[in-house]
Parts: C-alpha cells; sequence; structure tokens
C-alpha cells in the first residue's frame, strides 16, 4: 500500500465507508480475519493475478463473512 496511493487511497475509503455504516449499526469494528482476508486479497485485485483461483471464507453464521466480502467489493 506505501507504494501505491491509489491503494492505499481505496483501503482508506473503504474503511471510511465501514465506519460511517457502523454508526447504524451494533457491528463497531472489523474482526481481525476480515482484515486479513482483505488484505490477502489486494494484490491479486491490483496485480489482476490469480484470477483462476477462488478463495473460501468460512466462519459460523453471523460471523462477519458478508462484511469481509463488502469489504473487499467497496475496495
Amino acid at each position: 500500500m506505501r507504494a501505491n496511493k491509489d491503494v492505499a487511497q481505496a483501503f482508506y475509503l473503504m474503511n471510511e465507508t465501514f465506519e460511517e455504516n457502523s454508526k447504524n449499526s451494533s457491528y463497531h469494528s472489523w474482526r481481525l480475519f476480515q482484515l486479513v482476508f482483505i488484505v490477502s486479497e489486494i494484490p491479486d485485485i491490483v496485480l489482476e493475478e490469480n484470477r483462476d483461483i477462488c478463495d473460501l471464507l468460512h466462519v459460523q453464521t453471523g460471523g462477519g463473512k458478508s462484511e469481509a466480502y463488502f469489504g473487499i467489493v467497496i475496495f
């Protein structure tokens, strides 16, 4: 992220969007696995690599999978 200002800006705006949305929710912070998942996907998104690989995210119901996915979409 340090080497690419667009990536840093996208990550910042994703977090800003999450913070704004969390004001109307009982969910007020990222869970560690969500941030790890999002950050691990960034190189493949930015470098457009590994497009033939599918990463799966599995946690219990209500565990935050949707938020992690939406984080990637917003990024």
